[in-house]
């Protein structure tokens, strides 16, 4: 893994995106070890609501915000830069 000292790295999921960040994806080793090396993942509160998705279909190192759309317009406001798909 690349080392990211220096750097704050956020992935915002809402709507289909958390899909790829629930427990027991092929890629959750993955998601996993950019974690452990400060990667944040977060998913939207209102998108798990909506969809009656349980929290507990996340791993322990995926965090949640109440709005992913108002998480990006915060983030962009403080200074960070927005990397879409």
């Amino acid at each position: 893994m690349g080392d990211l000292e220096g750097v704050e790295v956020e992935v915002v999921t809402h709507a289909g995106g958390v899909e790829g960040l629930r427990t027991g994806t092929s890629h959750t080793a993955l998601l996993e070890e950019f974690a452990e090396s400060g990667v944040r993942f977060v998913v939207c509160e209102n998108t798990l609501h909506s969809r009656n998705i349980p929290r507990s279909d996340f791993p322990g190192y995926i965090g949640t915000v109440p709005s992913a759309i108002v998480e990006l317009i915060v983030r962009q406001a403080e200074g960070w830069c927005y990397l879409g798909p």
